[in-house]
């Protein structure tokens, strides 16, 4: 008990987060699935990162400080805090995917939810694919300002033994991510069967859409405490990226 307490008082944003998940998820599909989809993802985030810190695949090699991570609730090794951002993370993800694909099929924007559910289905590899990229792009945000966690609260929880490229994130780590991404979208697209489950309606749009930006607008107002400009520009540059995919570009082509 201490353990949980410890990990929910030096981690109030990741529950939050969660709490958010579990809230949405059940609104938008249903309890079974939220919890179905919360025991798969986390399973598969704990299974790679497990294999990664131990094996090198698939985020390549990287390393906790566990004396940085002391009372933490951990699972051979692996804070379960950080395997539980998974789920919400794909969640989102997967849901403004299938947003994204529905205004790109659908012929008009008064088709209904048979037709919105038949185009979802014709496109489940690509809505599992697409849902992957926009998770990894939430990572893009997310991973250089957890690796600068030493200047806030998160605090210096892990390090690359080779940085990378991008503000020392590694290519390998955001391979990574999409590879696990899709992963366990899968699960929730082909095994949970998302898109026969999920409920649309303009409520439902603002609160998961509002979930994923959200998790991109934690990322941006770390950036922009710890006075990273260089790394904000380009946090910019994405989120300008995925509004204009989702929002106008798509948009259009459903016209």
């Amino acid at each position: 008990m201490d353990t949980l307490i410890t990990t929910i008082i030096k981690r109030p944003y990741v529950v939050l987060f969660l709490l958010s998940y579990i809230i949405i998820a059940t609104r938008v599909v249903n309890w079974r699935w939220m919890l179905l989809f919360l025991f798969s993802g986390y399973t598969i985030a704990f299974l790679s990162e497990y294999l990664s810190i131990n094996y090198g695949f698939p985020y390549g090699w990287y390393f906790y400080k566990y004396e940085n991570l002391q009372g933490e609730w951990l699972n051979n090794g692996v804070p379960v805090w950080d395997s539980v951002s998974y789920v919400f993370m794909c969640f989102a993800g997967l849901y403004t995917a299938y947003y994204t694909l529905r205004l790109a099929s659908s012929p008009s924007t008064s088709s209904g939810s048979n037709d919105v559910y038949r185009l979802a289905c014709e496109n489940r590899f690509i809505l599992v694919l697409l849902s992957a990229l926009f998770v990894t792009i939430l990572d893009i945000i997310i991973d250089p300002i957890s690796h600068m966690g030493k200047r806030w609260f998160l605090g210096e929880i892990y390090y690359y033994p080779d940085p990378g490229f991008y503000f020392d994130i590694t290519m390998a780590n955001f391979a990574g991510w999409f590879l696990v991404s899709a992963l366990i979208n899968s699960v929730g697209v082909f095994i949970l069967k998302f898109p026969k489950y999920v409920t649309l309606s303009k409520i439902n749009n603002f609160l998961s859409l509002g979930l994923y930006f959200g998790v991109f607008g934690f990322g941006l107002a770390i950036t922009i405490y710890l006075q990273e400009w260089t790394l904000l520009l380009c946090d910019i540059i994405w989120l300008l990226l995925v509004i204009y995919f989702v929002f106008i570009r798509l948009t259009r082509c459903s016209k």
